[in-house]
């Protein structure tokens, strides 16, 4: 919230509501409290600080971290209707006190600054004059520029106050305030103190009177409680006595244990010793051999690298065709439909296959759940042609049909429903020309079969389904 300006001319005189309980004037940058009183920040800045904040009107403990700055009242309070400070000198302006500095900023009734030829105007001119001049606070005697007083006065801590509580106590100094609050400390009979028997479990709380009634009242029940604590205080004790006479016993049994360990490795260095001679020599041995290992590993390393490389290509001749056909077995599919759908893995790609030794080398890619417009309705295939060694010989661009056959695995094979599209090439599409880099763009069919036909039937069995495709050299 803006800082209340001390000029602030209200309208209609200032209610109680917005006014601070500490200071008793406007409220500045207002704070709220866990028991629901408000203050201006800088007021309850010095109760904070203590040990043991506690609020200045109730008495009840204060946690920093449950104030909170009430920004719905400082709206109320910066839209109360003020006049203008220059009111005096003719300015008619009035308007809400949130707009207060920026018309100050800009009136033309404002003090006149004398001119560079060093004349001033008139009656406003002497005002300037006047009110520029040092005076001293009649309260703290520092000196203030006199159109400053007013806002000097609102902070200074010799500003006679009344006690916000309404004890009767009048005209006391702003500084010595807090101090006739405080709950422990002060002495305004209207603040809410807790009973000095308040470790010992008494909750009672109540206004300086009241509470020095009720200590009077109940000096048993107070003896009791602290009765009550001094036993429960002996029993912790006891308790604890017992802890520590049973660690006690505890480390005794330890020390003895360690006594004889301490024996025993005696005793078992002398043998480390004797055996050190042994171990150097050992230890040379042990490095010549270490040596001739290194070399070794280094050798196996490097053997099992070449047959990891071999045991590869021998699988991919196992399962690679030469004769321009393939029959791909797409196992796991309903997990890898879920897997597409979901985006995790939107498409696979077959093994590659080749129409001779020498020829082409290709593959197969399958988007389970569609791509693009055709996501989610239809599964999509597409052909690519890999880059191979043997690509310079063969003939660009590539000149063969293409038929794509999803099989029906129904038990009957008379009454299976295979589906089959033939792709066939386009000479001037880039997808058919040597390829530039590891694969060349896929092509095919973005609608091959819906996916509502492909759950209907039988062409997945065993969660398995199957793609032969047939190029036609």
């Amino acid at each position: 919230m803006a800082v209340v300006l001390p000029e602030a001319d209200f309208v209609q005189p200032l209610s109680k509501v917005y006014e601070c309980p500490i200071c008793m004037l406007a409220f500045r940058d207002p704070v709220q409290t866990a028991c629901g009183h408000r203050f201006c920040a800088d007021c309850l800045g010095p109760c904070m600080r203590k040990k043991n904040p506690q609020c200045p009107i109730d008495g009840l403990e204060l946690h920093p971290d449950k104030l909170f700055a009430d920004v719905a009242f400082s709206r109320q309070v910066l839209s109360l209707t003020v006049r203008c400070n220059f009111r005096s000198d003719g300015c008619d302006w009035k308007g809400e006190l949130r707009d207060l500095q920026e018309h100050l900023e800009t009136c033309t009734y404002r003090d006149m600054v004398n001119m560079a030829c060093g004349q001033v105007g008139g009656k406003k001119a002497r005002k300037e004059e006047a009110v520029s001049k040092i005076k001293k606070c009649k309260h703290c005697g520092k000196e203030v520029p006199s159109r400053e007083m007013v806002l000097h006065h609102e902070s200074c801590l010799a500003v006679p106050v009344n006690c916000p509580n309404s004890c009767g106590l009048k005209d006391v100094a702003r500084s010595q305030l807090p101090q006739h609050l405080d709950p422990v400390r002060g002495n305004c009979p209207q603040s809410v103190l807790p009973c000095p028997f308040k470790p010992a479990g008494c909750t009672f709380q109540a206004k300086r009177p009241e509470m020095n009634k009720h200590l009077k009242v109940l000096p048993q029940y107070h003896l009791g409680l602290l009765c009550q604590k001094i036993n429960d205080i002996h029993q912790t004790l006891a308790k604890h006595e017992g802890q520590m006479r049973a660690q006690a016993a505890k480390l005794a049994e330890q020390n003895e244990r360690i006594q004889n360990q301490n024996a025993l490795l005696t005793s078992q260095h002398q043998r480390v010793k004797s055996q050190n001679g042994k171990l150097e020599s050992l230890t040379v041995k042990v490095c010549n051999q270490s040596e001739k290992i290194e070399l070794l590993q280094t050798e196996l390393l490097r053997k099992e690298a070449i047959i990891s490389e071999q045991m590869k290509k021998i699988k991919e001749l196992e399962v690679t065709s030469y004769d321009g056909s393939l029959l791909w077995r797409i196992n796991n599919f309903s997990q890898r439909h879920q897997e597409a759908a979901s985006k995790q893995v939107p498409s696979i790609y077959s093994p590659p296959f080749y129409t001779s030794r020498f020829g082409y080398k290709m593959c197969i890619q399958v988007f389970a759940n569609g791509g693009g417009e055709t996501r989610g309705t239809h599964m999509s295939i597409y052909f690519h042609i890999l880059k191979h060694r043997y690509d310079s010989v063969l003939q660009w661009p590539f000149p063969h049909n293409i038929t794509f056959t999803l099989l029906d695995q129904s038990d009957d094979s008379n009454k299976a429903e295979h589906i089959s599209h033939t792709l066939v090439p386009d000479a001037t599409a880039p997808n058919y020309q040597r390829p530039t880099s590891s694969m060349s763009e896929g092509r095919g069919f973005h609608k091959f079969v819906s996916l509502e036909k492909l759950w209907s039937r039988s062409y997945t069995k065993d969660d398995n389904l199957f793609i032969k495709v047939k190029v036609h050299c």
